[in-house]
Order: C-alpha cells, then sequence, then structure tokens
C-alpha cells in the first residue's frame, strides 16, 4: 500500500475522498468480509485474499484514524512516595 498520504486508501476502499465515516466503515465492512482469509483458507487463492484484506485493513485504518483521531484520557495523579506510603 501507499504510505500513510492516504492517496491510493480511498480507492482500495472503493469511496470518494469526501466519503463519510458512515461509508468509510461500510465499505471496509463489506471488503473485510469479501477478502477475509478465513473464507479462503482452503482455496489456491489464500495469499491473494489475505493480501487483499491487509490492504483493506491498512487503508480502513489510516482513514479511520485520520478522520477520527483517538482521544486519549488525561493521566491519572502522580502518586508520591511519602514516608513508607502513597500520598496524593
Amino acid at each position: 500500500m501507499a504510505g500513510d498520504d492516504g492517496g491510493d486508501h480511498y480507492r482500495t476502499l472503493g469511496i470518494s475522498r469526501g466519503a463519510r465515516k458512515a461509508e468509510v466503515k461500510a465499505a471496509f465492512c463489506r471488503l473485510a468480509q469479501l477478502h477475509h482469509p478465513d473464507r479462503h483458507h482452503a482455496t489456491s487463492g489464500s495469499d491473494a485474499a489475505a493480501s487483499s484484506f491487509r490492504a483493506v485493513y491498512d487503508a480502513y485504518g489510516v482513514l479511520y484514524k485520520r478522520r477520527h483521531p483517538r482521544r486519549l484520557r488525561p493521566p491519572p495523579p502522580l502518586l508520591l512516595l511519602v514516608g513508607g506510603g502513597y500520598k496524593w
């Protein structure tokens, strides 16, 4: 796949650059089911299916993270060791 610039990721999922979150997810689900390695484990095309699935998975990961960055929780307060015990 191309780098994380998203150049071919839209084409991989078969969606337009202006696709909404629901469209990105729907395209991923459809293609993931189609190319999932477990569906092709007994066929001669299992390696091709696995690489196609990986491309779809990577494209979804890049596009989903770009559109919806993960929000991190603030770290918990630090515990200070004071006189043999912990103090907040």
